[in-house]
């Protein structure tokens, strides 16, 4: 890593579609910065997802230039885009993606054993971040033995089992209470004071409260002043 910010995006602009292209990003700026925690929020369809996908390399803009640490990645190829997305990414998703009939240190395995990682090291590391997200007692419970809120801070060890740069979550507490929403938030707040920077698209207001910037989005547009803090 440099000293470059860990992201910036500059006059991004995304349409879909052909014979009438509806626009989803405008002209949007954006610079995320390390241990930077930012808010993404806006209503539905407002570009919101759109925009964590161009962050996160799921996706590329048609205008506009998106840099990873300094470097342009507006074109590199999915090849070189996937190798970045492992080396610096995480994702965390409001749906939790686990595997039914594996145990939570396997759900969280199963991204290392991708990259190659020997089976001790990927235990080792599984149980670690687990720990850190305050499942350490729940290593051999599946996900049917979970409540909500244990799946998720599953799905985020699983995300921090290869040591991202960068958290990019959408709507990570959409599926959970109050009570839940609360305990994924205070682990927000510990990854985001231990250096990780954190990228968030929500609804919820709670979410965005403990933020240290919100970017809203209308239009695909970025709308931020009008968002009082």
């Amino acid at each position: 890593m440099t000293d470059d910010p860990v992201t910036r995006l500059r006059s991004v602009g995304r349409c879909y579609g052909s014979d009438t292209p509806v626009a989803a990003l405008v002209d949007l700026d954006l610079t995320l910065h390390a241990r930077d925690y930012v808010a993404i929020t806006g209503p539905s369809g407002s570009g919101k997802s759109t925009l964590l996908n161009i962050i996160g390399l799921l996706d590329r803009p048609d205008e506009g230039s998106h840099e990873l640490f300094g470097q342009d990645v507006t074109g590199l190829g999915e090849r070189a885009r996937a190798r970045r997305r492992a080396r610096h990414l995480g994702f965390v998703f409001q749906s939790f993606h686990l595997i039914p009939h594996r145990s939570a240190c396997e759900n969280v395995e199963l991204g290392l054993l991708y990259q190659g990682i020997g089976a001790r090291r990927r235990t080792e590391t599984a149980e670690q971040v687990l720990g850190q997200c305050g499942l350490g007692d729940r290593l051999d419970a599946r996900p049917t033995q979970l409540s909500g809120g244990e799946q998720q801070r599953v799905a985020i060890a699983r995300a921090l089992a290869t040591a991202p740069d960068l958290l990019v979550c959408d709507e990570p507490t959409g599926n959970l209470d109050s009570r839940n929403t609360r305990r994924v938030l205070d682990l927000f707040d510990h990854l985001r004071a231990d250096g990780l920077t954190i990228v968030v698209a929500t609804h919820d207001p709670e979410v965005s409260e403990r933020a240290d910037r919100v970017v809203h989005i209308e239009d695909g547009r970025d709308r931020s002043r009008a968002v009082a803090r």
